[in-house]
């Protein structure tokens, strides 16, 4: 039967074309040789953080085992003993699987001793983790299995995951399709791991599920899947992975109503019948149907009820099976690295699963990512791109390369999906049935994938209070295992603790506030008085007139600008620090006279300042400004009405009739009807309009603004806020920023959104 099976296969491949180079008859033989450790392989280190510490501050342990081996270490214990004068700070404990948070549990403390037991140090990741999920359940041949399992292996490699859907069991169901058990076979020869995923009966809108004898007992179904399984082929030196079911949270993957109960019992039950009947073969692997991270029932939520209602289907599976669609977020964005935007739509999805996997007693279990990928077109967060070829390529690779490689707890990564003769589920394809290549085709086949492997590590992470007394720390550390040695850790993790300084901080304190400050202002202070010009004027001034200047000058000089302002500056200022001299009086008589005088008087200005001024520079420099603010005065009033114009600072200036002004940076303007308005913008300051009215202006956040007709326009921007006009009537107005967009997708796992009624796979029948 073989020899008849690869001689088709090898005709096959003459007709294929010659992109797929490899020799299909010996694909099966092993990869080259890769380092075997059937054993566990476990180190142990210790560190700490901070380095050096106050007395009695708080200081952070971390202990690191790490298994280099392919076979897990158990039982494994953990005593770490701390510094003399040293305290565990109670409820700080965590313990990581791969930097996934599995426990808070604290240690059992004698004295300064902490012991943790019964852990596990799970085995490294000894295999190629790449895979593709394939699509041949609507063309149940020979033929296309081939061509679809060549380019699985192509772009793979030798002992890629390649699953497959067989659909349509039910409780009469005795024996599988040939052609079931003909990609079996196709997958072994070539050195591929195959992972069938087992379903029911397809409802055109909807999966049947199992049906039940009675409520809770699914034993004629579980017989069925179990008879299904048995009769696949099995082949020494290859596992065959069995997925029960798929994404049971969703409604309409479950008849209609997602139930956990249901699911959890139909699941132990199967997963019971399968092992009795195959003898408990550690060739079967059983998998559990993974959840949609969109589906109806949270993931989460999901499996805590399963576990809770039904305790035996945590023991159901032997790996577990998840789905993580990332939308168009980049694979950086994941949760492993704390960068995920939204923990459903992310590379690493399923790391909440293993958190509640580990709350109900199941911490260490392989993780296979049985789909995954990106769709073209599909932009669900709008802050970044769509999908296109180009950026699908980009993710793809960069998923496998950094991060699924780094991940062990991952033992497999199947993406949706190689190839659809449909369309239903093309927007996913890898390779066109022509053989044309998607861009992420290409760039995945460029990969090297001949080092899979990834040492997994348990850490143990703690705060202690630091000892009393200064001096330089070590800890010890010990673990012990039921099946392997591991050397200790003495006189690791060295803190340095260090008594405070109490005479640093009134010296600090003392010289710098009194000594800089009135030195650095009046510094700043001419300089944004004379602007560019006066800069040597100004600092000669507020030098040797401040003494008696602020006396005299002020008050006659400011006599006509500064209202209130110099009367109790000066009074103030003179007398206690040259702060508010320079501060108050530069701020009073240069920038009033600048900023009054091109709105008030332009030709005053010249006129007073160079008879009551002493110093001729800070005279001609207030003269060429007005000179200059003129000319925009100028400027605005010929800008047509009703207009509005921003400049490239993005500032929004209002004209001579009051149309809405609008700044960024709570700049102060100067407005067509010579007047000069205070305005400030962004934050709920208040707007002076061309009408001469100050008419109360609050931006961005839903504020309301006056306008320049007088009346009150309710004004609310940028997120979902309505806005009324100067034409005194209410306009709504809603932006795009907050609407709730509800997006349908027609892709597998049913994430994100809800479901579409009528999605293309009512009638295809291929899953998802």
């Amino acid at each position: 039967m073989r020899s008849v099976f690869t001689r088709l296969v090898l005709v096959l491949a003459v007709l294929l074309p010659p992109l797929l180079s490899f020799d299909v008859a010996s694909a099966g033989a092993a990869a080259p040789a890769a380092p075997a450790a059937p054993w566990p392989a476990v180190s142990l280190s210790a560190s700490a953080s901070p380095s050096s510490v106050l007395t009695g501050g708080s200081v952070t342990y971390r202990v690191d085992l790490t298994n280099a081996g392919d076979v897990a270490a158990n039982d494994v214990s953990v005593v770490y003993t701390l510094p003399a004068g040293f305290g565990y700070t109670w409820g700080s404990a965590r313990i990581y699987r791969d930097g996934i948070r599995i426990s808070s549990a604290n240690p059992a403390v004698s004295g300064r001793t902490l012991t943790w037991g019964g852990l596990t140090v799970p085995a490294r990741r000894g295999d190629s983790f790449y895979g593709i999920n394939t699509m041949t359940q609507e063309r149940c041949n020979i033929n296309y299995i081939s061509w679809q399992l060549d380019h699985a292996r192509y772009l793979m490699g030798y002992g890629a995951w390649a699953k497959q859907l067989f659909y349509g069991i039910n409780s009469a169901s005795n024996d599988p399709q040939s052609c079931w058990v003909d990609f079996v076979n196709a997958a072994y020869d070539r050195g591929l791991k195959p992972v069938i995923r087992l379903a029911g009966e397809h409802g055109g809108s909807f999966w049947h599920k199992p049906q039940a004898d009675w409520p809770g007992n699914y034993t004629s179904i579980a017989q069925a899947f179990a008879r299904v399984v048995a009769k696949l082929p099995r082949r020494a030196g290859h596992k065959l992975y069995i997925q029960l079911w798929n994404e049971p949270n969703l409604n309409l993957e479950w008849g209609g109503a997602a139930n956990p109960t249901e699911y959890g019992q139909f699941l132990e039950q199967t997963a019971g019948a399968i092992r009795t009947m195959t003898g408990g073969d550690g060739q079967i692997v059983i998998l559990n149907a993974p959840m949609s991270p969109g589906g109806d029932i949270a993931a989460t939520t999901f499996t805590s009820e399963m576990f809770r209602t039904v305790p035996n289907s945590r023991w159901a599976f032997d790996v577990w099976a998840a789905h993580s669609y990332p939308a168009n977020y980049p694979p950086e964005l994941n949760i492993h690295r704390g960068q995920a935007v939204n923990n459903n739509a992310a590379i690493d999805s399923y790391v909440p699963e293993v958190q509640v996997l580990a709350a109900w007693g199941r911490p260490y279990a392989p993780i296979f990512l049985s789909e995954t990928g990106y769709l073209l077109s599909q932009q669900l967060d709008r802050r970044y791109p769509a999908i296109s070829e180009t950026n699908r390529a980009d993710y793809m690779s960069r998923a496998f390369q950094y991060y699924w490689r780094a991940w062990p707890e991952l033992i497999g990564v199947t993406p949706y999906e190689l190839s659809d003769s449909g369309s239903a589920w093309s927007g996913w394809n890898w390779v066109e049935e022509d053989n044309a290549r998607h861009a992420q085709y290409n760039t995945v086949l460029g990969l090297d994938k001949s080092y899979p492997y990834a040492a997994s590590q348990l850490t143990i992470k703690f705060q202690t209070a630091a000892a009393s007394t200064p001096g330089t720390y070590t800890s010890n550390v010990e673990a012990s295992s039921s099946n392997t040695g591991i050397s200790p850790q003495y006189g690791a993790a060295p803190v340095v603790v260090y008594a405070p300084q109490p005479t640093a901080t009134p010296t600090r304190v003392a010289t710098a506030t009194p000594t800089r400050t009135p030195t650095a202002i009046p510094t700043n202070t001419p300089t944004a008085t004379a602007t560019a010009t006066s800069t040597n004027t100004p600092t000669n001034t507020p030098t040797n007139t401040p003494t008696n200047t602020p006396t005299n000058t002020p008050t006659n000089t400011p006599t006509n600008t500064p209202t209130n302002t110099p009367t109790n500056t000066p009074t103030n200022t003179p007398t206690n620090t040259p702060t508010n001299t320079p501060t108050n009086t530069p701020t009073n008589t240069p920038t009033n006279t600048p900023t009054n005088t091109p709105t008030n008087t332009p030709t005053n200005t010249p006129t007073n300042t160079p008879t009551s001024t002493p110093a001729n520079t800070p005279t001609n420099t207030p003269t060429s400004t007005p000179a200059n603010t003129a000319t925009p005065t100028a400027t605005y009033t010929g800008i047509p009405d009703a207009h509005a114009y921003r400049d490239p600072d993005q500032h929004a200036h209002a004209n001579a009739n009051g149309s809405g002004h609008i700044d960024t940076d709570a700049h102060p303007h100067l407005h067509a009807d010579g007047y000069s308005h205070a305005h400030m913008d962004t934050d709920a300051h208040p707007h002076l309009h061309a009408d001469g009215y100050s008419h109360a202006h609050m931006d961005t956040d839903a504020h309301p603004h006056l306008y320049a007709d007088g009346y009150s326009h309710a004004h609310m921007d940028t997120d979902a806020h309505s806005h009324l006009h100067a034409d005194g009537y209410s306009h709504a107005h809603a932006y795009a920023d907050s609407h709730a967009d509800r997006h349908c997708h027609d892709h597998p796992g049913g994430f994100p959104g809800p479901h579409c009624p009528g999605r293309p796979t009512a009638t295809r029948n291929r899953g998802g």
